[in-house]
Parts: structure tokens; C-alpha cells; sequence
């Protein structure tokens, strides 16, 4: 049962990252679909404006096309009826001319007529301006003209009305929300619809499109208030899922922390229950094929669990702190089993340490009063650290007060972190482990054959002694014979085992390497067909 002071504690506020990161990433995602889906009716908006401007004034260029060959001809009847045809076909055109090479009209749909094409808008009481679209148009505030001509040669027009062009496009209006302006070139308006634009709020949002074919121009323009409105739409279809999700996390984040606490608390009574136990991977003298050592590892035997894996509780363990303890129970298991014990000289066992315990003296102090004057003196240990180990000053002086005790100093699954050359000079460790990820793909692959031997050829540069862990098939082992390396340990000697089979091993199989190399290399019989 959690405490009810979880909410102030980390747990708590890992509780609380796992609810609201669900509702933070859906909202977030519905604000982003909010904006693209408005973006995309703006954009098919501004389209249709400007593909409805595209149409119209294209069925004005179309029929100007049609009647190029009237260009420099006469100003008879049936051109000027052919001319006034023009205006039936398209509903825009007021009126169609002719001009000659000087720019002067001189037949129109309504008869001869002859002024300068410059000021032939002046048929509308104001001024012409004249772009290039295409050929060319001829606009201003109430009538646009078209005009095709070759390079001031002589060519045909046609004027336009705007007002008509206004109410004979398609209507867009957003609801009565937003606003549409159609422009040729620059600023001169072919049309306005819906709402001012003055009168929405400030940075409105809008989207821009220009013709292909004419120097026309599309924007539409909406409330910035029209996002906030489709991410409530979206919100309202997706929240659900996110409330859900987010309280699944919840419950998930609750019952680690629900277990992690449990361990916790198990970890406290197994240490008062004494439910821990040692088990001591053997190390073999590869080359001299006798077992030389272990590695003393704790194991928890839970009551009702089992035996559960180190790689659960230890991480639990140095993070609550526990592992000071704990290691030093191991420590005391360690002493006691070899008490009274007839060891070599050169016999050793190995104790891993956590990070934590290189921050103070703390572990000098339990080595100190556990192991002086004992069967197992200090200097019969080799301490393991992690490449987690801090080089800081703190650490170095928990390293030179452990030396001036004996104890050999090796650093443990060398390869996996980031250790290099640096950190090694700096950390001056008697031996190096080569973790078992590169061990075990000796003889498979190339690379990683290149990587075990760069880490030997740096480890004797250093002046390091080496073991290899993992060690579980022959041809891994006679490759580190072949280099060299002293020492292994691996599923292909033993497994870990408890103090009385470790003794027993240790005893009765003086030379391990030798028995399964005369394995390996044993004539196989053939088998009758």
C-alpha cells in the first residue's frame, strides 16, 4: 500500500509525469491536426479563388483567340458582329476592339471606333493600367481589358467588368468568419468576400495561392479563434483516448512504484531474516589450468519468491542505499566461509562494489574490521567497480586508503559504457574484465575479434592483468590462451556455486581446462552406416 505522503515524494511526481504526459501529447497532437486541417481549408479556399479567376478571365483570353484572325482587317458588319459575339459568350465582357500597330482602337462590338488603346479605359471614366498576364491586361477600378497583341503589333482586346467578376465567382465566406481577396498584380482587386478583415483579431491567420497562368492572386483569411475551435473538435474526439491512456499510465507508474517499495521493504527483511546467500563463480589460471579464485556473488532467496534475480534487487539496492549493508553481510558470509580454510598464496576472491561506496570510507573501514588478521586477510581480495565508478577526488582517496590494505582493484564489464583509454589511466586498476558480450562472439565475428584483442593489447600496455568473463565454448577459450590471457570464468568451468560445491570444485578439478580441451580434441567414433 502506498503512503499517502507519495504525491510529495519523486515517486509522486513520477506519477504525476505519467498521467499528464498522455493528455499533454494528445492535446498537443490535436492542436497540430487543429491547424493542419484549417490550413488545408485555406488552402482549398485560395484554389478555388484563384481557379475561378483562372476560368474567367481564361473564357475571355479563349474567345480573343478565336477572333485573332480579325486583327488588321476592316471594320466591316460582320466584324463588328463578330466582335459583339463576344460579348454574349462570355457574361463578363462589356464590350471587344481591334487596335492597330499604334495602339489606336478602331473598330469595337459597338461599331468604328477610333481613340488610344492607353486610354481605352477611359470609356469608364478612369484611368487603364496597364500588367502583363499572359499577353496583357489592361484594369483599373471598375473594368479590366484584355488585350493579345504581338510586340505593338496590331491585336484585339476586351473589357471587362469587375462587378460582375465579383458576383459571378464562387462564394467563400468560412461561415461568415472569414475573408477572400482575389488581386491582379500587385494591389488591384478583382474581388473581396466575407468578413473585413480589420475587424478579426490580431495575426489572423491566412493562407496565400497565385495563378499559374495569370499574375493573379488568392488570400484567405480567418480568426485565429477558427484553430482554437477545431482543436476543441479534435479534442472532443481524441480526449477520451487520452484520458484513458493516461490513467493506464498512472496505474502502471503506481504498481512499479507499489513493487519497488515492496522490494525495498523485502530487501530490509531479508536482511534481518538472513534469506541472502553467496554463491562463488570460480576463476581458472587458463594457462596454467588451475582454479585460482572466485567471484562472491549474493544471491536472495525469497520465501515465497524463490530465488530472485540480482539484476531486480541490486539496482533498488545502491539506490536505497541498502547495498552498504547488504555488502557487508556478504563480506562477513565471505570471511566465515573460509575461515579455517588451507588456501594458496595466490588464491583470491572477488567483491563487487556499487558506485555509492567509493563516496566515503565507509567500505576501508569494513574491510579494516572484517578481514584483518582473518584466514582470508585483505590482501587475498580483488574489489570490482563498474565503468559508473566516479574518478573523482573523493573516489581516488577511497582507492589509495583500500590499497595500503592489499586488495587488487579491477574494473568490471570493461566495454559497455564509455570507458577509454583516459579513464583507465585514471582509475590505475590492477585488473581489467572483459565483459562477456565480446567474449562470447569470439570465433563469429570478425569485428568484435578486433575489439577483444585491442582491449587485451591495451590492458597489458596499462600493465592490467586480464579476465575474460563469460567464457562458455572451447574455441572462445584457446583464442584467449593463444593471447595470452590468464584468466576466465564462464559456464564452460562451472556456474555459480554455493560454498561447499565451490570447495569441492575447487578440490577435485585442479585442472578444468585441461579435461575439456581433451574433450575437444578427442577422435569423434565414426557411426556404422
Amino acid at each position: 500500500m502506498l503512503k499517502p505522503s507519495l504525491m510529495r515524494s519523486p515517486e509522486g511526481l513520477i506519477v504525476l509525469l505519467a498521467a499528464l504526459l498522455p493528455l499533454v501529447v494528445i492535446a498537443g497532437l490535436c492542436w497540430r491536426t487543429a491547424n493542419l486541417e484549417l490550413e488545408r481549408q485555406l488552402d482549398a479556399a485560395a484554389d478555388t479563388a484563384v481557379a475561378d479567376a483562372d476560368r474567367l478571365i481564361g473564357d475571355i483570353v479563349t474567345g480573343l483567340h478565336e477572333r485573332e484572325g480579325l486583327v488588321g482587317t476592316d471594320c466591316t458588319p460582320a466584324t463588328i458582329e463578330q466582335l459583339d459575339h463576344l460579348t454574349y459568350e462570355s457574361p463578363l465582357v462589356r464590350s471587344a476592339g481591334l487596335f492597330d500597330g499604334k495602339g489606336q482602337l478602331y473598330c469595337t462590338s459597338r461599331g468604328a471606333f477610333r481613340a488610344d488603346i492607353s486610354t481605352a479605359a477611359g470609356s469608364t471614366r478612369r484611368g487603364g493600367l496597364v500588367m502583363r498576364v499572359g499577353r496583357a491586361i489592361v484594369t483599373n477600378r471598375t473594368s479590366l481589358i484584355v488585350q493579345l497583341r504581338r510586340d505593338d503589333e496590331a491585336g484585339i482586346g476586351a473589357v471587362a467588368d469587375l462587378a460582375l467578376f465579383d458576383q459571378l465567382a464562387t462564394p467563400l465566406s468560412f461561415e461568415g468568419a472569414g475573408a477572400v481577396s482575389v488581386v491582379l498584380g500587385e494591389a488591384t482587386p478583382l474581388r473581396t468576400a466575407g468578413r473585413p478583415i480589420e475587424s478579426m483579431a490580431k495575426h489572423p491567420f491566412c493562407v496565400s495561392r497565385r495563378s499559374h497562368k495569370f499574375d493573379v492572386a488568392a488570400t484567405v483569411t480567418v480568426p485565429r479563434a477558427m484553430v482554437w475551435s477545431l482543436f476543441r473538435r479534435e479534442l472532443a474526439l481524441f480526449g477520451a483516448a487520452g484520458v484513458m491512456l493516461s490513467a493506464m499510465l498512472a496505474w502502471l507508474a503506481l504498481r512499479g512504484i507499489a513493487n519497488r517499495q515492496s522490494l525495498t521493504r523485502g530487501l530490509r527483511a531479508a536482511l534481518r531474516r538472513r534469506q541472502f546467500e553467496v554463491h562463488y563463480h570460480p576463476v581458472i589460471d587458463i594457462q596454467n589450468d588451475r582454479c585460482v579464485g572466485a567471484e562472491a556473488l549474493i544471491r536472495w532467496r525469497h520465501p515465497d519468491r524463490g530465488l530472485i534475480r540480482p539484476d531486480l534487487f541490486i539496482p533498488v539496492a545502491e539506490e536505497t542505499g541498502l547495498i552498504i549493508p547488504i555488502t557487508r553481510w556478504l563480506m562477513n558470509r565471505v570471511r566465515d566461509d573460509f575461515e579455517g580454510v588451507d588456501l594458496p598464496r595466490d588464491f583470491h576472491i572477488a567483491i563487487n562494489l556499487a558506485p555509492v561506496q567509493f563516496k566515503d570510507r565507509t567500505i576501508v573501514d569494513d574491510i579494516r574490521a572484517i578481514f584483518s588478521g582473518r584466514n582470508l586477510s585483505p590482501a587475498m581480495l580483488v574489489l570490482e567497480a563498474t565503468e559508473r565508478f566516479p574518478i573523482d577526488d573523493a573516489g581516488r582517496k577511497v582507492i589509495d586508503a583500500l590499497r595500503t590494505m592489499g586488495p587488487g582493484i579491477a574494473l568490471d564489464d570493461f566495454g559497455t559504457g564509455h570507458s577509454g583509454l583516459a579513464y583507465l589511466q585514471k582509475f590505475h586498476g590492477d585488473y581489467l574484465k572483459i565483459d562477456k558480450t565480446f567474449v562470447q562472439t569470439i570465433g563469429t565475428d570478425a569485428v568484435t575479434r578486433t575489439v577483444v584483442d585491442s582491449i587485451i593489447n591495451l590492458a597489458r600496455e596499462l600493465d592490467m592483468e586480464i579476465i575474460a568473463e563469460g567464457v562458455e565454448t572451447v574455441t572462445q577459450l584457446k583464442y584467449l590462451r593463444q593471447r595470452g590471457v590468464p584468466y576466465a570464468q564462464g559456464f564452460l568451468f562451472a556456474q555459480p556455486l554455493p560454498f561447499a560445491e565451490f570447495e569441492n570444485f575447487r578440490r577435485t578439478h585442479p585442472s578444468p581446462c585441461a579435461h575439456h580441451l581433451k574433450a575437444e580434441e578427442a577422435p569423434r567414433e565414426e557411426v556404422p552406416a
